[in-house]
C-alpha cells in the first residue's frame, strides 16, 4: 500500500533540500537531485559542502522517516525528476502511473509470479521499469538509453528503490540482448520508428515472449511493408485507446503483442475511460478481465 502523505513529505524533503542547494552553493535542481539521492543511498554526504553549510544540509534531511516503501519513493522521485527536467528544458517526459498500472496490470495478468526478463529499451528515467519491477519481484530489469542524463537518472532510480537493474548507455538499436521474456517502452511519437522498433525487438524476444507498449495512434494509420514482416512472427492481441487527458495534442494507446504466429479469437479493444469516472474505470478493467477469461495468452 501506498501512503500518499509518505510521497508527499519524501517529495518535500528532497525539494527543500534542492533549493537550499541552489541558494547556497548555486547547483541547479538536477545536479542537487542527483548529488542528494547519491548521498541517501551511501548513507553519507558525498558531494562537496563548505563546512558552515553542513548543518542546515542535514537538519533539512533529518526530516525524512525511516519507513517508506519502494513504491513511495518511486512516486516521489518521479516528480522530482520532472521538476529537474522542467529546469534543464529537456525534451524527455515520464510514463504517467495511470498507463504503468495497466502495463503492470497486464503483467500480472500473463506472468504471475513467474520469473521473468524484462527489458525496456527506451528506458529514459526508468519510472515505467521501476513500476512494474516494484509490482513484480521475480524478474530481471534491463534498460537502453542513449541519453547519459536518462542513464544517471535510471541509475539513480535503480538505487533509491532498491531494485536490481541494469542499464546500457547506447543506442537502443545496437545493443546485444536476447531470450527476453517482456518488452515495455513508451515509444517516441514517430511511426516509422515504430516499425523499425518493433521488427528489431521482435527477434530479441523468446518465443512467445510478449511485448507491450505504448505507442502514437498514427501507427495504425500508416500501411507499411514493415507491418507484414511483423504479422509474420508476432500477434497483435489487444489494443487500449487512452483518454486525450493523458496526452497533449496526440493521441495513444497500449498495444499488447505476442511473439506467434497464433492469432487470439478475440481481439481486445477497449477505451480507457476517465480516470475520474470510477464507474466507468470499474467497467473498463471488468472488460479486461472478461478477456483474459476468454483466452488462453
Amino acid at each position: 500500500m501506498v501512503d500518499q502523505k509518505k510521497v508527499e513529505q519524501y517529495f518535500d524533503v528532497l525539494n527543500e533540500a534542492c533549493v537550499y542547494l541552489f541558494e547556497n552553493c548555486k547547483y541547479d535542481y538536477m545536479t542537487s537531485l542527483l548529488a542528494i539521492t547519491d548521498s541517501i543511498f551511501n548513507g553519507d554526504i558525498t558531494f562537496d559542502l563548505d563546512n558552515n553549510l553542513v548543518d542546515g544540509f542535514v537538519h533539512i534531511m533529518k526530516k525524512l522517516d525511516q519507513g517508506y516503501n519502494q513504491e513511495e519513493v518511486r512516486k516521489a522521485l518521479q516528480f522530482l525528476i520532472l521538476n529537474a527536467l522542467k529546469e534543464t528544458k529537456n525534451i524527455n517526459t515520464i510514463t504517467p502511473d495511470t498507463i504503468a498500472f495497466i502495463f503492470n496490470y497486464f503483467v500480472d495478468k500473463i506472468f504471475k509470479d513467474k520469473e521473468i526478463t524484462i527489458l525496456d529499451p527506451l528506458v529514459g528515467s526508468a519510472n515505467l521499469l521501476a513500476a512494474i519491477g516494484n509490482n513484480h519481484q521475480n524478474c530481471q530489469l534491463y534498460g537502453i538509453d542513449d541519453d547519459e542524463l536518462m542513464i544517471k537518472l535510471a541509475s539513480m532510480m535503480s538505487n533509491m528503490v532498491n531494485l536490481d537493474m541494469t542499464f546500457y548507455n547506447q543506442d537502443t538499436f545496437m545493443v546485444r540482448v536476447s531470450n527476453v521474456d517482456l518488452i515495455v517502452s513508451d515509444v517516441i511519437n514517430d511511426v516509422d520508428f515504430t516499425y523499425k522498433f518493433i521488427n528489431h525487438y521482435k527477434n530479441v524476444l523468446k518465443d512467445n515472449g510478449y511485448m507491450i507498449l505504448l505507442i502514437n495512434n498514427e501507427f495504425f494509420n500508416t500501411d507499411s511493408e514493415l507491418k507484414n514482416e511483423i504479422n509474420q512472427e508476432m500477434s497483435m492481441l489487444g489494443l487500449i485507446e487512452l483518454p486525450n487527458e493523458f496526452f497533449v495534442g496526440t493521441k495513444k494507446s497500449i498495444v499488447l503483442m505476442k511473439k506467434t504466429s497464433k492469432r487470439v479469437k478475440e481481439f481486445l479493444l477497449a477505451t480507457m475511460p476517465s480516470v475520474k469516472d470510477m464507474g466507468a474505470l470499474n467497467d473498463f478493467l471488468s472488460q479486461i478481465e472478461q478477456w483474459f477469461k476468454k483466452e488462453s495468452i
